[in-house]
């Protein structure tokens, strides 16, 4: 009897080792053949597709999800030592700068970063914009009991803002590096520096580094790409810088002054890094 019991561990063991050795390679095969088929389809697919196909399905998308970012409203993002340190920098190295001034929170979802900026300083008017509409309805409700200032929503259209204000500091986090497209980004990009005022900085974040899976189905598009096929961009077809210089080359096209960035670790997504640009109006 232990002598077939023996056999039959072993047996059992082996076959496991055929099943996860035909696992494994079923997978590198369907891997493979994505690298070699989908993404030269998709690729080709979206040379012939308008912004406006990304748009249509990332709002579409956004207002989907909207329910579920307004729940926990990303509130463990705060917990990124790097949201303020960088991200809100510019504020808090003097706060008096921005005092009775407008601030700016593009891709605003939930409104945890406008809440944040209306704790760092005395702002006369924060503005929300979003794509999704959803979210903007849904984070009036997290600002209704903050009276410290005025609050507006702007519904963008993906490729621009919508307002002729002026802010002395725009915001932007988790939400260029879900923008596929070079041509939606430069747009954004001008219309973002637009609004600055002539004191104006504008503080945004992207996803950084080099990886294999860079051209992936499932993960990261190339900054140069126009991915306008992608009809999931939150985590799936995000962007990831790989060359600074390439993004401080649009945003100098945009109309830029000076330009700084910082790179620090990733928080909570699937890049290594992140990547912070503190972009002025003047030099």
């Amino acid at each position: 009897m232990k002598c077939n019991s023996t056999i039959l561990e072993l047996l059992y063991v082996q076959y496991k080792s055929i099943g996860a050795f035909i696992q494994n390679s079923l997978k590198k095969i369907k891997d493979l053949t994505l690298k070699i088929f989908y993404q030269p389809y998709e690729f080709i697919r979206s040379f012939f597709l308008s912004p406006n196909y990304l748009l249509h399905y990332s709002e579409k998308f956004f207002d989907k999800e909207a329910p579920k970012m307004i729940a926990h409203n990303h509130l463990h993002h705060n917990l990124n030592p790097y949201l303020f340190k960088i991200g809100y920098g510019p504020i808090l190295l003097d706060p008096k700068l921005f005092k009775m001034t407008n601030a700016l929170d593009f891709g605003s979802g939930g409104g945890r970063n406008a809440i944040n900026l209306s704790q760092l300083a005395d702002f006369n008017l924060i503005s929300l914009s979003d794509i999704s509409a959803k979210n903007l309805e849904l984070s009036k409700n997290n600002l209704k009991d903050i009276t410290s200032c005025k609050f507006d929503f702007i519904k963008s259209n993906g490729m621009n803002i919508n307002s002729d204000l002026r802010y002395r500091f725009i915001f932007s986090t988790i939400c260029f590096q879900h923008i596929p497209s070079r041509i939606i980004r430069n747009s954004l990009f001008a219309d973002l520096i637009r609004l600055l005022d002539d004191n104006g900085v504008m503080s945004f974040q992207m996803g950084y580094g080099k990886s294999r899976k860079l051209l992936s189905r499932k993960f990261m598009v190339g900054y140069n790409r126009n991915q306008h096929s992608a009809k999931v961009t939150n985590g799936k077809r995000d962007v990831r810088v790989t060359n600074p210089n390439e993004v401080i080359e649009d945003l100098k096209k945009a109309g830029a002054g000076y330009i700084e960035y910082f790179i620090t670790p990733a928080f909570a997504d699937k890049h290594p890094y992140w990547i912070w640009f503190h972009v002025y109006k003047t030099n």
